[in-house]
């Protein structure tokens, strides 16, 4: 492992997150590496998961009691799973098919339960932490552009809110039912909000 708190220049990171440990994990945006910082030690480390191009997971979130952390499969066939106090890395759930940008941004809920607005997947990912159990929502059929669809997620008053990028509609999810449902018509100009509080 190199010592020290930075990554590798010729290394990206994409996304990364504190983990109850406190040791920072992030994933690399050119392919499937993940970096671990120990902030203790200063050592850090990383190891490759995936051999292939881009971007396999592209945003991390946090289990809501802190034992794992989850990486939303980008390009990635699957659910990455990281258990920081074990050091486990592994993926978790259903392989699913295509090649590029599934979904790009999650949330956890009051529930503890993971979403994930679709970039261009034709579903909302469901992640429980609780039983690993990965599913999918709302048949939302084919993104008709490549710009992506959903960019951000934003939980609040029992629903999740996918925030549009070049999607025509708010999407949301309420937690209850999961049900998915679209608020609002607008252009499908890609750009249009890139975050949301």
């Amino acid at each position: 492992p190199r010592r020290g708190l930075g990554a590798d220049p010729s290394e990206p990171l994409d996304g990364a997150i504190l983990a109850a440990t406190g040791a920072i994990y992030g994933v690399r945006a050119t392919d499937g590496g993940v970096l671990k910082i120990d902030t203790v030690s200063d050592v850090a480390s990383s190891q490759l998961l995936s051999t292939d191009d881009g971007e396999q997971w592209l945003h991390l979130v946090s289990a809501a009691d802190g034992s794992a952390i989850y990486g939303l499969p980008f390009s990635a066939q699957s659910v990455l799973k990281i258990v920081p106090f074990s050091g486990t890395i592994s993926t978790i759930g259903p392989a699913f098919s295509g090649d590029c940008c599934r979904w790009r941004h999650g949330v956890v809920t009051d529930g503890g339960i993971i979403y994930a607005v679709p970039w261009l997947a034709s579903s909302v990912l469901r992640i429980d932490p609780h039983s690993d159990q990965v599913t999918t929502l709302g048949g939302l059929g084919q993104a008709s552009s490549s710009s992506g669809r959903w960019g951000f997620a934003v939980f609040a008053g029992g629903a999740v809110f996918g925030i549009p990028w070049s999607a025509e509609s708010v999407l949301r999810v309420d937690i209850s039912s999961d049900k998915v449902t679209m608020l609002g018509h607008f252009d499908s100009t890609p750009g249009k909000w890139r975050h949301s509080i």
